[in-house]
Parts: structure tokens; C-alpha cells; sequence
């Protein structure tokens, strides 16, 4: 469990600085709107394929506000 949260931890580090650096806001904004997004649920589904998506396919399903 232990590696599946640091895991988890990962992806959302990789996904906040993407937001921050695409969307040119503060890491703390961009922390609030990713896990107030609807990505967040899925990322932290370790049933979903979602969560073993690369991070480059995570930001676009970010930006484009659905699963692509």
C-alpha cells in the first residue's frame, strides 16, 4: 500500500507542476484545481486504467476537461 500512495504521490507532483507551468499559475493554485478536478477520483482509482497513464496523457485529459 505503502508504494501505491507514493505512486499516487507522484503522478499528482508531475500533474501540479504541468498545470502550474501550462496555465502559468502558482503551485498552490494549481494544486487546489487539480484535486478539484474530476481527474483526481480517477487517479486515485487503482482500478482504473487511468492510473497508470504517463503524465503527458493525464495534463491533456487535464486541459481538455474529459478522458480523451
Amino acid at each position: 500500500r505503502r508504494q501505491r500512495q507514493m505512486c499516487i504521490r507522484d503522478r499528482y507532483k508531475r500533474l501540479i507542476k504541468q498545470v502550474a507551468q501550462e496555465k502559468q499559475i502558482g503551485i498552490v493554485d494549481a494544486l487546489i484545481k487539480v484535486y478539484n478536478s474530476f481527474l483526481s477520483a480517477k487517479i486515485d482509482d487503482y482500478n482504473s486504467s487511468l492510473y497508470y497513464e504517463n503524465p503527458s496523457y493525464l495534463l491533456e485529459c487535464y486541459l481538455e476537461n474529459t478522458i480523451l
